[in-house]
């Protein structure tokens, strides 16, 4: 072995935050999450706004104002919106199908609007012996779906399905049936509605 051969020895690396790389994409992740937060807090729609900074109802605009009907309440720990059939007036300025999924959800006593392929909720449902029989919607059958999808969003802030009303109270989707089922207050919620 040749002592006169010089054995390259690579240079110690930088530790992670001394990394210029490093250090570019942590500030440009900070400007941006600064960004997003200022658009959220001093701009964008008042719906989001309302929706991160928990405006009232009545401080919204055209689009969320649809929701001034409903009240949330919490019963438990589960907040439940409540529906009561808005006054004559205030029908006017929803649409059709807002009027028509209000009418649905007070003329039963529960009712769940779900997707054909989805039946966690109503074999849950069908372990109870619910009289009369729960009113089901099959969203996806129908050609308005995502117009009823944005319509159910706006009036309970859950956009997603099946979303279960006991009573005029929407008290979930399949998660939140599951976990009232375990606790026992699913049992209680029905009991108090009559159905059972």
């Amino acid at each position: 072995m040749d002592h006169s051969e010089k054995y390259y020895q690579s240079p110690p690396k930088p530790s992670y935050y001394r990394n210029r790389r490093f250090r570019f994409i942590s500030l440009a992740a900070l400007i941006f999450f600064s960004g997003l937060w200022i658009i959220t807090r001093f701009g964008g729609s008042s719906h989001m706004k309302s929706f991160v900074f928990g405006r009232k109802p009545t401080d919204m605009d055209g689009t969320a104002a649809a929701a001034a009907a409903a009240a949330v309440q919490f019963d438990g720990e589960m907040p439940m919106v409540v529906f009561s059939p808005p006054p004559q007036e205030e029908q006017a300025g929803m649409s059709e199908l807002e009027v028509e999924i209000r009418g649905i959800i007070t003329s039963h006593k529960v009712v769940v609007f779900s997707r054909t392929y989805s039946q966690q909720a109503k074999i849950l449902l069908d372990t109870y012996d619910i009289k009369p029989k729960y009113h089901v919607i099959e969203v996806d059958t129908r050609e308005d779906a995502q117009e009823l999808k944005e319509a159910l969003g706006v009036i309970t802030s859950q956009y997603t399905f099946p979303n279960v009303f006991v009573s005029g109270k929407s008290i979930g989707g399949s998660d939140d049936l599951a976990a009232m089922d375990r606790d026992g207050s699913l049992l209680k919620v029905l009991k108090g509605a009559n159905v059972l």
